[in-house]
């Protein structure tokens, strides 16, 4: 909040505990919080979330307003991108913009480059999210994964890079995600770099099959995990590809699909 002078408006996700912890310091200072989430209290309360064939469609309830909105719908898949759509039409209404013209603007939406994006290439669905990673963003990426792959009856397939900067709790939580992966239903996990060795112990300790399984830490290598991934994708697969900028896990799906083509 600092440089927000008073009057200004704090828009929060009210599902973040940590985010809401500074809610009451904001409003001291005379800013205006309104909050987005699943959560009751939330302003702007998210319901009936729904995966339809373009994307995802969602209500929002704003109880304060007492008008509720159907059926919103954006063109990208993942309940993470519902929540950022939720903020996205607070902020519309505080710029007074109509309804009409909120949709309009999120029917648009396009990912950018290796943000999330979803093409068909050859017999196989490709999931590009190589821009960044985090724990959270690896868990909302693995459940689009996941989602997509059961809704058309393919194998869920990941090749998952290494997460930086994330200090000493690195190996945990890149362990955790491997659990996260297992856990979540992933045939086949494929891991690049150091730092993500740690994801395939986790999901190899919480019941994934050890055959379905291939590290390679060495990231000056792309040309294995291509291979490794060639040696083993079916028709109709499902395969995600998310690391942090800097691992540049685009050389793996540059290699694999000229490799494919």
């Amino acid at each position: 909040t600092e440089g927000m002078h008073s009057g200004s408006t704090l828009i929060l996700n009210g599902d973040e505990p940590l985010l809401l912890e500074k809610r009451s310091l904001a409003e001291s200072q005379g800013i205006r919080v309104l909050t987005f989430g699943l959560h009751e209290n939330a302003d702007c309360r998210i319901q009936d979330i729904r995966t339809i064939e373009t994307g995802m469609r969602f209500s929002l309830a704003l109880p304060t307003q007492n008008i509720r909105i159907t059926d919103i719908d954006i063109p990208t898949e993942g309940v993470h991108n519902v929540y950022n759509a939720a903020a996205a039409y607070l902020c519309g209404q505080i710029l007074r913009m109509n309804d009409t013209q909120i949709r309009k603007g999120l029917a648009s939406f396009e990912n950018p480059g290796m943000r999330q994006k979803i093409y068909e290439s050859g017999s196989c669905r490709i999931i590009e999210d190589c821009y960044n990673a985090s724990p959270e963003a690896m868990r909302a990426a693995l459940t689009v994964l996941t989602d997509i792959s059961v809704r058309n009856g393919g194998r869920a397939i990941a090749v998952l890079g290494d997460m930086r900067e994330l200090g000493i709790h690195s190996a945990a939580l890149h362990y955790e995600i491997g659990a996260f992966a297992a856990e979540r239903g992933v045939h086949t996990l494929l891991t690049f770099g150091k730092a993500a060795a740690e994801i395939a112990r986790g999901a190899a300790e919480h019941g994934m099959d050890r055959s379905r399984l291939f590290t390679n830490e060495n990231l000056s290598a792309p040309e294995f995990t291509a291979g490794q991934l060639k040696s083993i994708v079916l028709s109709n697969d499902t395969i995600l590809f998310k690391a942090s900028r800097a691992v540049q896990l685009e050389r793996v799906i540059r290699i694999f699909l000229k490799d494919e083509s």
